[in-house]
């Protein structure tokens, strides 16, 4: 009994796995033709909920493909705009103090 029981919650354990990869963006695979740019039809193929105005919106530099950060944009763009707040946030920083006025 107890081998059937470590036998199902291995299954269960490798099936939930295996879900979760398939959720993880990555661009490699997406990029087909392994060309260094998603294009929108290699994309709706791993992610068919994207619409084409997501894509356009996403391809900053208007290739017609997407690089590996336009990509992320696109798949997780909650995260990415976390990272833009953080670039902003890095160049205030960064800038010189002004000297207060005498």
């Amino acid at each position: 009994m107890k081998k059937l029981l470590l036998m199902t919650a291995a299954v269960i354990t490798l099936s939930a796995g295996g879900a979760l990869a398939q959720n993880t963006p990555d661009f490699a695979t997406t990029d087909g033709d392994k060309s260094g740019e998603v294009t929108f039809s290699e994309l709706i193929l791993q992610y068919p909920d994207v619409s084409q105005e997501q894509f356009d919106t996403a391809d900053a530099d208007k290739s017609g493909g997407l690089n590996e950060k336009e990509f992320l944009m696109v798949v997780t763009p909650n995260t990415e705009s976390v990272n833009e707040n953080d670039d902003n946030q890095n160049k205030d920083d960064a800038a010189p103090a002004t000297p207060p006025a005498q």
